[in-house]
């Protein structure tokens, strides 16, 4: 007996239109990273760089940090494909191949970062916020966990049965490892499941601000020591 053929047609279409989706969502995300996200962080001598053609893949960093031909150090956040599929987001601190003690700018950042008394505990000193849970390859510390404002939190505690996290989704920061010859400082994950382009481009500025706020002293001392080091 041939197999029946009806639902066939609908399954095509139903990829079809998934497909579909996915390329007008995409196009959403690169058009915000263009016209909104870039924008609002190029200033205060930031620089800011898109992929060419503009893409959802943003380098943030500071001219000292050497990242013009985004092979440097840099804040990083993209939506592409993955991103899509997984609705999460990253938001890390990169050091790349164009830095010449690249090496030695990893191994410094993770080890102060690994650090409670350190830096790692700077953070959560500075923006005074719960903790979250950060993953290194053996230590573990405290960082701030997204705020959340005052209306999502009366909205919270008035429908508390309410599953509505769209501002405060867990995140977890991870510590990269140098051995492991990965680019990545530190990174976190940020869940945009059920958000629009727009709400989700929001959640990654707010991310890059604090990446900025908190990790940019960071940086500038690291990247003053590795010259140091290396004279």
């Amino acid at each position: 007996m041939a197999p029946a053929t009806g639902a066939a047609p609908a399954i095509s279409e139903q990829k079809k239109m998934d497909q579909l989706n996915g390329e007008d969502t995409q196009r959403a995300f690169d058009r915000l990273f263009e016209t909104e996200l870039a924008p609002r962080l190029r200033q205060d001598g930031w620089e800011v760089r898109l992929e060419d053609p503009p893409q959802a893949y943003l380098h943030l960093s500071k001219p000292a940090w050497g990242d013009q031909r985004m092979n440097g150090i840099h804040f990083e956040t993209y939506v592409l494909r993955t991103q899509l599929r997984t609705r999460a987001a990253p938001v890390a601190l990169h050091c790349e191949n164009g830095c010449a003690y690249r090496a030695d700018f990893l191994r410094i950042c993770t080890e102060r970062l690994k650090s409670p008394d350190g830096a790692g505990g700077l953070l959560a000193e500075r923006l005074l916020l719960p903790p979250v849970e950060v993953r290194g390859r053996a230590d573990t510390v405290d960082l701030p966990v997204l705020d959340v404002d005052e209306e999502d939190k009366q909205r919270k505690i008035q429908t508390p049965n309410q599953v509505d996290q769209r501002r405060d989704l867990p995140c977890t920061y991870e510590i990269g490892d140098p051995a492991s010859g990965d680019c990545s400082v530190i990174e976190v994950q940020v869940p945009f499941d059920g958000l629009t382009a727009a709400e989700t481009v929001q959640r990654l500025a707010e991310q890059l601000d604090r990446f900025q706020t908190v990790l940019t002293p960071l940086v500038d001392e690291t990247i003053q020591a590795c010259k140091i080091n290396r004279a």
